[in-house]
């Protein structure tokens, strides 16, 4: 009989493994399983455009899309602090990470819960603990962190729009005065087009407008400081992109106010 019982558990368990909050491959075309990723910092001499390497990091995706792993690397290609390992429950959310140095050994976890909308509700670190309380009605969260004495490290209040874009962020001290706010506006297919930077004194000082091409990849971002009641620009950032045949990102170029700072370069091998 038990031997039965088991036989029965076992598919309505798998079966109810769906991966509904699981963003597969995330949203990648053609079902990659290693993308490597190499950041490259311009420098100029005299006319010279020179590419430094910075850093590189190999992301890792199991046949469902999930990514399991990835590792960071140094320019010269030896292992480098922050590489992350992946754990998943069965609807595709992250519960945990485990962090390494660069020697191999476990430097850090970071544990998540998640309520049945698969909002993240929990965030335990070492250190302490990040508590997040949905109003689902009126699209409200407030966000605690402590440290593990239980003292307030900082809290947050979101507001969202009817389709969870995070519209407002509040971040108080820990009396309970606002230290800063944030206004965020979209665009139709819920691109970030707009946020707007509130000091302590709830007075407007910064904003950034950003432009997004067809693939709803940020094409531009520029960043204004209000000076005078007016807003003055002080950056202008240009991005550009080339893809692969599936439509996949494999640069990705940042050129601040016309000169060009960083370019990241992605090599991606396929799983079929």
């Amino acid at each position: 009989m038990r031997k039965k019982i088991l036989l029965i558990l076992i598919p309505i368990f798998f079966g109810c493994s769906n991966l509904k909050y699981l963003d597969a491959f995330d949203g990648l075309n053609g079902s990659p399983k290693e993308i490597e990723s190499t950041t490259y910092k311009i420098e100029y001499n005299d006319n010279l455009i020179i590419e430094k390497a910075t850093s590189k990091s190999i992301n890792f995706y199991d046949s469902k899309g999930k990514s399991i792993k990835r590792l960071n690397f140094e320019p010269d290609g030896s292992p480098s602090w922050g590489s992350v390992y992946y754990f998943y429950d069965m609807f595709g959310n992250v519960i945990k990470k485990k962090i390494f140095n660069a020697d191999g050994s476990e430097h850090s976890q970071i544990k998540y819960k998640y309520n049945e909308y698969g909002q993240e509700i929990e965030r335990i670190y070492s250190w302490g603990l990040t508590k997040t309380i949905y109003d689902r009605k009126n699209r409200i969260a407030e966000i605690n962190t402590k440290n593990n004495n239980d003292s307030l490290k900082y809290f947050e209040r979101q507001k969202f729009d009817k389709k969870w874009n995070e519209i407002e962020l509040i971040e108080f001290d820990n009396i309970g005065k606002q230290k800063s706010r944030i206004e965020f506006d979209y665009d139709t297919k819920g691109n970030q087009i707009k946020s707007s930077w509130y000091n302590s004194d709830d007075i407007l000082h910064v904003i950034y407008i950003s432009t997004f091409n067809n693939k709803n990849n940020r094409t531009s971002i520029k960043k204004y400081r209000i000076v005078s009641s007016k807003p003055k620009l002080i950056e202008d950032t240009k991005i550009e992109y080339k893809y692969d045949k599936k439509g996949n990102l494999i640069e990705d170029k940042y050129i601040l106010n016309e000169k060009t700072s960083w370019i990241n370069r992605y090599k991606i091998k396929y799983m079929w």
